[in-house]
């Protein structure tokens, strides 16, 4: 059975055996969480459907536990509720018996759950009859636990990561030096646990395989900013590197939370860059949230990576390319299969209005810039009368 998301209930029950007086059982019941902070009531109906074979009998759970639930077991973490039964009529097998509880889970219970990492737990029951029938039928209620860290209720309003040159791509050579962090802004009080990951060039042509660099364990308290400082980045390979951070509590959305660097190859002796055909934006257009930054593929690219470099003199001034070697303000990679890309936020965040040179420039599989393509001016900001938009 597929379990439900965010605050749904689990409903995970065993067969019963041939012969039996209980049949099967469901459970009823709201979505719940619980918090860490305090202790938390629930309200949980139970329902078993009983064959009583025209004679009366009791159907019955000696205990509510809260713990994990494992296929066929609860692993039982605290006992937290005592014995329910009901008489079960002869009226008209089978007879279902609805059992409306109210459970307190306490606070520690969850606090435990935290601190091995556990995204739930369940509040458990077995239910058994009168025939002696042993194993009986085991129901679960799913609890998740509620956002935020130990002692109290945590918030990450915003989190950005950066290299610690300050961009959010970059090209380094093999072996060289390359760090990164992330800026946290925070509310409430809580613990973080988030792990520092990174995908080397063996993997990034394909599906990504992430290996851990590092942990964060950092207790934060009141509204603010934190820096979280990364690992060294591995430099050994040349190639496409992806590097995450992955928050394990809080919960923080991944996908706006990873970077891509690309090491090169220090060996190669520099060759003359190829040209690569770009066929937009034109030269002169204005950045619009549209647009799309497009080129004819370069046979044997490893990656691309679209630069940007701030042009001198404002809106109504014409000045000079950049130098071929000049570094990038701003740029974003991209896989080597793609022709086409649109500048992600963090680049937009880089960019102030003004006029700015952009390119495109392939990389081979070491690392070795191999073709690029020509400078064109692109206009960031609002239109101007002064006619130097293009």
């Amino acid at each position: 059975m597929r379990l439900p998301g965010w605050g749904l209930a689990a409903l995970l029950c065993l067969p019963a055996v041939a012969g039996a007086n209980l049949l099967n059982g469901s459970v009823n019941s709201v979505p719940q969480t619980v918090d860490s902070t305090r202790d938390t009531v629930l309200r949980v109906r139970w329902q078993m459907t009983f064959q009583n074979n025209g004679e009366p009998g009791t159907v019955y759970s000696n205990s509510g536990v809260v713990g994990l639930y494992g296929g066929q077991t609860c692993q039982v973490f605290q006992t937290v509720a005592g014995r329910v039964e009901k008489q079960v009529s002869t009226a008209q097998p089978p007879v279902t018996v609805t059992f409306d509880e109210t459970v307190t889970v306490p606070a520690a219970a969850v606090v435990a759950a935290r601190r091995q990492g556990l995204p739930y737990i369940d509040y458990c029951r077995r239910f058994l009859d009168d025939d002696g029938f042993t194993p009986g039928i085991l129901l679960v209620q799913r609890l998740y636990l509620q956002a935020g860290g130990l002692g109290g209720e945590l918030g990450l309003n915003y989190v950005r990561l950066r290299f610690d040159d300050g961009s959010v791509s970059t090209v380094v050579p093999r072996g060289g030096r390359l760090g990164i962090r992330a800026l946290v802004r925070h509310n409430g009080r809580g613990l973080v646990r988030a792990v520092w990951e990174v995908a080397d060039p063996a993997s990034t042509r394909g599906t990504p395989q992430y290996v851990v660099l590092g942990t964060v364990h950092r207790y934060l308290t009141g509204a603010g900013e934190e820096i979280l400082t990364g690992p060294a980045l591995p430099t050994h390979l040349p190639g496409l590197y992806l590097v995450r951070l992955r928050f394990l509590e809080p919960e923080v959305p991944a996908s706006a939370l990873v970077l891509r660097y690309f090491v090169q190859s220090t060996t190669a002796t520099p060759q003359p860059l190829a040209p690569i055909a770009v066929s937009g934006p034109a030269d002169g257009a204005r950045l619009a949230p549209a647009t799309r930054f497009r080129w004819a593929p370069v046979e044997g690219a490893g990656a691309y990576r679209i630069e940007f470099h701030r042009a001198e003199g404002g809106f109504g001034a014409r000045p000079d390319r950049p130098a071929d070697d000049s570094r990038p303000e701003a740029g974003l990679l991209v896989p080597g299969d793609a022709g086409e890309a649109a500048v992600s936020r963090l680049v937009r965040e880089r960019l102030t209005p003004g006029t700015w040179f952009w390119r495109v420039v392939a990389f081979d599989g070491e690392g070795r810039r191999v073709a690029a393509g020509p400078f064109r001016r692109i206009i960031v900001g609002p239109a101007r009368a002064d006619g130097g938009g293009g």
